[in-house]
């Protein structure tokens, strides 16, 4: 990893960010340049940490002065049990990616859905009446589906190749939120007549992301959507997945996972420093993962 961004001395605060593997990580970057941006003495640096060591970590992170950190695969859920407090969604949900401490307790939140909702808003698009197609069925696509609600979204539908991961969530949505939500499977003719009806496709399944292996066999599902219906995709690497491109083929605007990834850096900035980032560092920490990804 390049350090130009960063100025070391006997002051500066590590905050990691933990997960297994990490060589597909690219976060760190933009947050080592806005550290900058601000004259915050901190780094941010991957430590790969294997599934099952998290309370070694919680019992080391005081003795070497951690106090933030965020969290990736496969920790989201492990680290629940061993924090003070969870916002309720990521705990509704099983995903937490962000925890600091305060007041000597260990605070946890993910901040995925407030990420993907600044994101989409910058761009235009409104959620409040909407029905939302969601593809995947993990746990970020049940902090999206908890965010969109809170904007108003009148409909979620999720599709998932796991139909019972789907209902789970939607379940959950449906008590904990004023949203109607539904689980369908990631087959061809529901993919098609959930596309014609959607006023929002947000994609948040692993499916053409970086070092996953697998992708969509057949994306002619986007023909039926309606002229001018948003897409958004939450996969960063690649920064156009396959799924981004046939959308922008057939015409439809593209939030792409790189912009919802700096909206929720916007968000943990707020969370851990009660800072709010400029457009300008915004459209900084853009131009960084764009040279990042050779763009």
């Amino acid at each position: 990893m390049r350090l130009e961004h960063v100025k070391l001395d006997m002051r500066t605060r590590y905050i990691p960010i933990i997960g297994y593997p990490m060589d597909h990580s690219s976060a760190s970057y933009v947050y080592n340049y806005l550290f900058g941006c601000r004259n915050l003495n901190a780094i941010m640096w991957p430590l790969e940490l294997e599934k099952g060591r998290l309370p070694e970590f919680m019992a080391a992170r005081n003795l070497f002065g951690i106090d933030k950190f965020t969290l990736t695969m496969p920790h989201k859920a492990d680290i629940i049990p061993l924090l003070d407090r969870v916002e309720e969604s990521a705990r509704l949900f099983g995903s937490v990616n962000v925890v600091w401490t305060e007041e000597g307790q260990a605070h946890g939140c993910s901040c995925d859905g407030l990420g993907c909702v600044s994101a989409l808003t910058g761009a235009g698009v409104q959620l409040a009446g909407r029905r939302v197609m969601i593809l995947g069925a993990g746990s970020i696509s049940g902090i999206l589906g908890y965010e969109f609600a809170r904007h108003g979204a009148k409909e979620i539908v999720l599709l998932n190749r796991t139909l019972k991961n789907a209902q789970r969530i939607a379940q959950v949505l449906d008590e904990h939120t004023r949203v109607q939500a539904s689980g369908r499977p990631m087959e061809p003719q529901a993919l098609k007549e959930e596309a014609a009806r959607a006023d929002l496709v947000v994609q948040c399944s692993a499916l053409g992301m970086h070092g996953y292996g697998a992708d969509y066999e057949d994306l002619e599902f986007l023909d039926a959507l309606r002229p001018g219906v948003p897409v958004m995709e939450a996969i960063v690497n690649p920064p156009l997945t396959s799924f981004a491109r046939r959308a922008q083929a057939y015409g439809h605007p593209v939030v792409p996972g790189m912009d919802m990834l700096l909206g929720q850096m916007g968000a943990i900035f707020e969370r851990w420093f009660s800072i709010e980032l400029t457009q300008q560092e915004k459209e900084g920490a853009k131009r960084v993962l764009r040279e990042h990804f050779g763009l």
